[in-house]
């Protein structure tokens, strides 16, 4: 449970096994609501089913359904039904890119050690939220790209320079390596 939020996760050997674990639950949920005088929001409850099978399942609670999606979004990450990530480095990817802009006008304006702050306070932020789930896809390459960009506009190399040294002397932790950190923890 998070502040207004909960979330059931449920293992099962059969579509039909998981809808009848997640049905017990939600009757669970829906009785320690009512004594703690809260309401689950039926319209706002989501099912995202990650299985190889494409079996629907249909869930419905005090008359209302309960719509099973592809992905959804679940504290900032979005976790798609294939859970191949490709979403969610979508979105990243279209962060960073508009970040980078700034970073040239920060750049430009008021200089490197401005422009690392920044690049410090927005992208590794952002690129180390949720690393050790989506950071192991395929689609890291592409996020690794768009942070050598970032560290090339705030150190103003060529689009061909090597990066690895500007990351080494200025501590700054590739996308991968915050995968290899992550995933120690």
């Amino acid at each position: 449970m998070y502040a207004d939020d909960t979330s059931i996760i449920s293992t099962a050997d059969s579509s039909a096994e998981c809808k009848e674990h997640v049905v017990d639950a939600l009757k669970i949920l829906q009785e320690w609501f009512l004594l703690n005088n809260l309401q689950l929001n039926v319209s706002k409850s989501q099912i995202i089913q990650f299985a190889r099978t494409t079996d629907e399942i249909n869930i419905s609670l005090n008359n209302e359904n309960i719509n099973e999606q592809p992905k959804l979004l679940f504290l900032g990450i979005t976790l798609d039904s294939r859970l191949d990530w490709s979403i969610q480095t979508d979105k990243l990817a279209k962060q960073i890119a508009k970040y980078n802009y700034a970073l040239r006008v920060i750049r430009r304006d008021t200089g490197q050690k401005a422009a690392l702050v920044a690049y410090h306070g927005y992208i590794q932020s952002a690129l180390s939220y949720g690393v050790m789930f989506w950071g192991a896809s395929c689609h890291t390459d592409r996020i690794m790209i768009l942070q050598k960009k970032c560290i090339r506009s705030i150190f103003r190399l060529r689009p061909r320079d090597s990066c690895r040294e500007v990351f080494r002397q200025n501590s700054i932790l590739t996308v991968v390596a915050c995968v290899t950190k992550n995933s120690k923890i």
